[in-house]
């Protein structure tokens, strides 16, 4: 009836970065956050749905924070507002 998955550590910290990314996304106050992907009740229904909905946020914060960061270490911007 229950089935075992294994996680290597290497997919575990992958899957880690995914959640918290999808996190800090969600929670984020960020403008693009708010115009990003909006809920869709639907998600519940079609999995593969929601986590394409999910990747794509993912994506979307992983690629702001890689801009801030940037704009961080060429003395841009403080590590505030990274």
């Amino acid at each position: 009836m229950f089935h075992h998955i294994r996680i290597s550590a290497k997919n575990g910290k992958a899957l880690l970065a995914f959640a918290i990314a999808l996190i800090i996304s969600i929670c984020a106050a960020d403008s693009r956050a708010q115009v990003g992907i909006p809920f869709n009740q639907r998600d519940d229904q079609y999995r593969l749905l929601g986590l394409k909905r999910a990747k794509e946020a993912y994506e979307v914060a992983r690629d702001e924070y890689e801009r801030k960061k940037s704009m961080f270490e060429q003395k841009l911007i403080s590590q505030l507002e990274l």
